[in-house]
């Protein structure tokens, strides 16, 4: 048995082996076995292992490539069964460096990388500690750090190199102020947010000691942050190693940090709540005030003074987002007032976010207004833009749609997408400004090169209609492509709609499709109430499937939009799935109705004319049938016609009545056809045939209402 061949082994180990191959089939039995054997005799094994190779190396010539396939495999499998112990991961590296080959089967945590410092310094640390996109991209490329699992690290004193072994092996470590901009440095080019955090919280604690000591170190540490641009690149290491994965991880890096640090500058002059200390004047700290001690120096040096706020800032959007620290918005609000109370403009309009929105604080619309207002005076475009939005909507300030276009102009010649758009489309259309297409369409193409992708499918609409531009169908798929490229949800509805009319190109059915369902699953509901009906009505070469039909109408009428209101409301009505309800039906219709949808308008008047889901009402049925014959809708302009000619609802009239039919007629309604022609045949003389006449309506109008559907075809869905 295995134990005896094991215990033989640890009796006498030296020599137990004649070559590698020996020692990785004894390797394998160890791993096929190892829940016979104890936890310690197998933690003896692995830590042997180092000096067992060294042996039966020097009894053969070195390790070939299929034994240390072998080997890899058994000892990976080992050792990630085992209870993580101290000098593992040493073992492990020792092993590697004596066979020259890497493990290849090891998990992330048990694999060891040598981290080279200045000097003599080193330490093994585990791959998976290596959290920074930048280290893991090291050892997953095909660098030179990849193959030899080694990183140097030379831009590092020994005492930051000490701070940063702390930080990997999350251990308490507090950062000497002399290290703190090295620490900044370092964490900046290596995307370490967590160290950086420490880093800045650090700096905060330091700023609100009373001891001048301090201030050439931390004025340092401050004069660093406000200079960085951001993480827009990974420049500080090598760029001979590093220039592949700039592209890689410029967007992963800079999506969060872009926003920390802007080249946007405070105003020099301190906020009113500071001047309220005298800080001008007095040249010794203040004395018995609540303020951070810091504001002191501030006051004497504006570069410092700005670069603490952005300082500020940049620790309340950590908060607020909850990156490399637990998200605290109340932290956040009051980190983004003392950026604000020091004048930097978008602190300044962040903290005015938190107002408008309750982020950490109570909502208060004037105060938000306010902290824009201070912003947008330095010239902060989204300050504007946000300040015209709350003046627009009456929000804090009084109500002043002259004053707001004026504060999105501010906006939209800065480049503010938002304000770029808005006045566009108030140009199409004429709101608040006057109708200008060409105006529209340079604002919208603005907008659109910004990334706005709702301009992009305005601007495809201009080209579409011919506005303000030569009508250019090409050119308006092109831009509605651009805009549902981008999610949104009306433009994929227009593209499939472009598809399915051929307008302009070839029509291609399938591809409509694909569209509808991508704006249906963005949300849009006419999108999803146009689905709805192919799989209604198996249009489009879609399968009828009445299950995903009525899905679909459920969420744009729960969406609130009317035309799939009046769609739900047949399916209940008519028991299409199910049994039929007719006063879940009769809710839905009312719904729509209440939007002035005119088919649903009509088919409530029938509601009400049968009893259907509701009292009978003949009054409200003809009430209902006239907002629906206003709008032109022929099945509601032929029901009343019959209700005016039958005196039913209504004061009996022939005239309106064959006036209705007429109308009902010339929109090609089968049935207002037919009792037109009924009124030309027996109405010319209605005094003297008024009985047969109404008699035959009558029995036409029964037997009509016996034989067709009258919700359900009466009118077209799309």
């Amino acid at each position: 048995m295995f134990v005896h061949e094991f215990s033989a082994f640890q009796r006498c180990p030296k020599g137990f082996f004649n070559s590698f191959s020996d020692l990785v089939t004894f390797t394998e039995k160890v791993q096929k076995n190892q829940y016979t054997l104890r936890q310690k005799e197998l933690a003896d094994f692995i830590e042997r292992v180092p000096h067992l190779l060294m042996d039966s190396c020097q009894n053969q010539n070195g390790v070939n490539e299929k034994d240390f396939k072998r080997f890899d495999k058994a000892f990976s499998t080992l050792v990630s069964c085992q209870k993580q112990q101290e000098g593992l991961l040493e073992t492990i590296y020792l092993i590697q460096t004596t066979v020259q080959r890497h493990f290849t089967k090891l998990k992330e945590g048990l694999c060891p990388i040598l981290i080279k410092g200045p000097g003599n310094k080193q330490m093994l640390i585990s791959k998976a500690r290596l959290f920074s996109p930048i280290f893991q991209a090291m050892l997953s490329g095909g660098f030179y750090e990849a193959e030899s699992h080694e990183i140097t690290l030379p831009d590092l004193s020994r005492t930051g190199f000490d701070l940063f072994g702390a930080f990997l092996l999350d251990k308490e470590f507090s950062i000497p102020v002399e290290q703190i901009s090295e620490i900044l440095v370092f964490s900046h080019a290596y995307v370490l947010p967590k160290l950086f955090l420490k880093a800045l919280s650090q700096i905060v604690s330091l700023l609100q000691q009373n001891n001048l000591q301090n201030l050439p170190h931390l004025k340092e540490s401050l004069l660093i942050l406000g200079n960085f641009a951001g993480y827009r690149q990974i420049e500080t290491i090598q760029k001979s190693t590093i220039s592949s994965l700039l592209e890689q991880f410029q967007d992963r890096a800079s999506r969060f940090f872009n926003s920390l640090f802007s080249d946007a500058t405070a105003d020099n002059a301190l906020d009113s709540s500071f001047k309220n200390l005298n800080l001008e004047t007095q040249k010794d700290p203040p004395q018995n005030v609540n303020e951070p001690f810091f504001i002191y120096f501030l006051s004497q040096d504006s570069d410092l003074k700005n670069s603490c706020a952005k300082l500020l800032y940049t620790l309340a959007e950590l908060y607020g987002t909850g990156y490399g620290v637990d998200k605290d918005p109340t932290e956040a609000a009051y980190l983004y007032k003392m950026a604000a109370n020091l004048g930097l403009a978008y602190g300044q309009n962040a903290y005015g976010m938190c107002n408008e929105k309750g982020i950490g604080i109570a909502q208060n619309y004037q105060l938000a207004a306010l902290w824009y207002g201070a912003a947008a005076k330095r010239g902060f475009a989204r300050a504007q833009f946000n300040l015209g939005r709350l003046t627009f909507l009456g929000y804090g300030v009084p109500k002043d749609i002259k004053k707001a276009i004026s504060f999105y102009t501010l906006a939209a010649d800065q480049d503010i997408a938002e304000a770029q758009f808005l006045l566009g489309y108030f140009s199409i259309y004429g709101q608040h400004c006057p109708k200008n297409y060409a105006l529209a369409a340079t604002l919208l193409k603005k907008a659109g090169d910004l990334g706005h992708a709702s301009a992009y499918y305005w601007l495809g609409y201009l080209h579409h209609k011919g506005l303000g531009c030569p009508q250019d169908l090409d050119r308006a798929l092109q831009l509605y492509q651009q805009a549902a490229d981008r999610g949104y949800g009306r433009a994929q509805y227009a593209v499939g709609q472009c598809y399915e009319k051929g307008e302009g190109f070839l029509q291609n059915s399938p591809l409509a499709l694909h569209w509808y369902t991508l704006a249906a699953k963005s949300g849009y509901p006419r999108a999803q109430h146009t689905l709805g009906v192919c799989y209604d009505e198996g249009t489009l070469n879609c399968h009828k499937n009445a299950l995903i039909a009525r899905e679909l109408f459920e969420r744009a009428a729960t969406a609130g939009f009317a035309p799939a209101q009046y769609s739900l409301g047949l399916f209940y009505k008519f028991g299409i799935i199910g049994q039929p309800d007719e006063e879940e039906g009769f809710s839905w219709f009312t719904h729509s109705a209440e939007q002035g949808y005119a088919p649903a308008q009509n088919s409530l008047g029938l509601c009400y004319y049968h009893g259907c889901g509701c009292n009978l009402s003949v009054n409200e049925a003809v009430a209902c049938f006239r907002k629906a014959a206003e709008q032109k809708n022929p099945a509601a302009q032929n029901n009343l016609g019959l209700c005016l000619l039958l005196g039913q609802g209504a004061q009996v009239d022939f005239n309106e009545a064959a006036n209705c039919f007429l109308k009902a007629a010339l929109q090609k309604n089968e049935e207002g056809h037919h009792n037109l022609s009924l009124c030309h045949d027996y109405g010319q003389a209605l005094s003297q045939v008024e009985h047969h006449a109404r008699k035959l309506l009558k029995v036409a109008y029964e037997h009509y209402q016996l034989h067709s559907h009258p919700f359900y075809k009466w009118c077209p869905r799309r």
